[in-house]
């Protein structure tokens, strides 16, 4: 087995169907680490680095073992995050330990919002309960939860170091966002509501929204599947 292919196999690598654009690859990335940048053809955000586009060759496939189907691979040299991200949002799969990762499930959608502050609990609760079926607050020392009947809310103190796509700032509180309970058949329905209701909140108090992959939201179809937002 070749150098590339042990690296392919052990990943996390991306697998994509064809070469995005350098500027629509770099302005993805830069969602997760804003400094994101390239260099001797690498993109690196922060200390990970995206090294290709590789083309998937009749030996790479069979020496890294890799599913059929996907000609073009960007190997990772770091957060795994990054490719799932990027997988998410460019329409690709992550492989990595010689397996195909599983993606992001139709009613996976949590989302946390990075706070500067604690927000009024009554303000918070008249803002979201139009997109989370009514909420309502219960507060112990450290945390706040407003449960809905379609999206529930914990504020509560930052556990380690802010994400990069989050940028400087004295980020004190996260507030997650998570469905209540699976809907199915209105799954993608459900992240919309997620989505706006994390924007809405960001916006009225100063926060960052991002998704479960640390990249920065920007509009509730971001939490869609690629192949629902083209």
């Amino acid at each position: 087995m070749s150098m590339m292919a042990r690296r392919v196999r052990r990943g996390p690598t991306l697998l994509l169907s064809d070469v995005p654009g350098r500027e629509r690859l770099l302005d993805t990335v830069r969602l997760f680490a804003p400094e994101a940048r390239v260099d001797g053809g690498v993109v690196w955000a922060g200390d990970s680095g995206l090294h290709g586009p590789v083309e998937v060759t009749p030996k790479l496939l069979r020496q890294a073992r890799l599913p059929g189907g996907w000609p073009v691979l960007y190997v990772s040299s770091g957060d795994e995050g990054l490719v799932g991200g990027l997988a998410h949002r460019l329409g690709g799969i992550v492989f990595a330990g010689g397996r195909v990762l599983p993606g992001r499930d139709a009613d996976h959608h949590l989302v946390t919002v990075y706070l500067a502050r604690r927000p009024d609990p009554g303000r918070f609760s008249e803002l979201v309960s139009p997109y989370a079926g009514g909420v309502t607050h219960t507060g112990v020392p450290g945390m706040d939860l407003y449960s809905g009947g379609r999206i529930s809310a914990l504020v509560r103190a930052v556990e380690g170091a802010a994400p990069p796509a989050v940028g400087a700032g004295a980020w004190e509180l996260t507030c997650d966002l998570s469905e209540t309970a699976a809907d199915p058949a209105g799954a993608h329905r459900l992240a919309l509501e997620v989505g706006r209701t994390a924007l809405v909140i960001a916006a009225e108090f100063d926060g960052v929204p991002l998704d479960c992959d640390g990249y920065r939201i920007t509009e509730p179809r971001d939490l869609l599947p690629a192949s629902l937002t083209v």
